[in-house]
């Protein structure tokens, strides 16, 4: 099964996660640049990060980290984690990893989200993958923003060299979540820099990794009351 990708574009995502379940005070806001002095215009709080970069330039990163993820009996009662089965819907897993795990809860009772959560509580990563196929909530969101952005949305089955992750702050440390690894990667506890320029960093090695290649989009969701338009 593949869903059409979605596209890294803060107000698409922001449309998208309200349509999923999230508080209409929240928003996704482009991250430029990942220089310090630029970094500095990012609102603040940042809850999480997006993260699309070229998948195949950055393969032997992704092979080294994902040596170090957590097992499934591993990972910490209160991270929310699902695998991903469903070709080219890694935003839409990220878009999951990243509401399921912001604090305080940000999703709406009785919406799709919510209800593939509790529905999956009790689940392994690899069950809730096989779930999130059949969920046709899900699926129907997905579809009705898989076709908006600036560009052309490509066919379902299309290979796509990009691949969206999620980061995000979760009892002291920075987590990485991404549905194509075989669990969780803890990036150790956040500094006194904080939880953004802590991503940041881990952004960069992807972007080290990855031989010159620009195709890159970094995402984070903030209050929207904070994002100057």
């Amino acid at each position: 099964m593949h869903w059409v990708p979605l596209e890294s574009n803060p107000a698409v995502f922001t449309e998208y996660m309200r349509a999923l379940g999230a508080d209409q005070q929240l928003a996704f806001t482009d991250v430029f640049s990942l220089d310090e002095e630029m970094l500095a215009f990012v609102p603040q709080p940042v809850y999480a990060l997006s993260l699309l970069f070229p998948s195949k330039a950055a393969n032997k990163l992704r092979d080294e980290l994902n040596k170090q993820a957590l097992k499934a009996d591993d990972i910490p009662k209160g991270l929310f984690y699902t695998r991903q089965k469903v070709g080219n819907a890694c935003g839409t897993v990220a878009a999951i990893h990243i509401l399921a795990n912001t604090r305080p809860p940000v999703l709406r009772p009785g919406t799709p989200l919510f209800n593939f959560i509790g529905n999956t509580t009790d689940k392994s990563p690899s069950e809730r993958a096989e779930m999130m196929e059949t969920d046709a909530d899900l699926a129907k969101v997905h579809e009705k923003f898989a076709s908006q952005g600036q560009t052309a949305a490509p066919e379902a089955e299309a290979e796509v060299n990009e691949h969206f992750i999620a980061l995000v702050p979760f009892e002291g440390s920075l987590v990485e979540l991404d549905g194509a690894k075989d669990g969780p990667v803890r990036h150790g506890p956040i500094s006194t820099q904080g939880f953004l320029r802590d991503a940041i960093k881990v952004c960069q090695r992807y972007v080290d990794a990855a031989d010159g290649s620009l195709n890159f989009a970094i995402m984070a969701l903030v209050d929207a009351s904070n994002i100057q338009n």
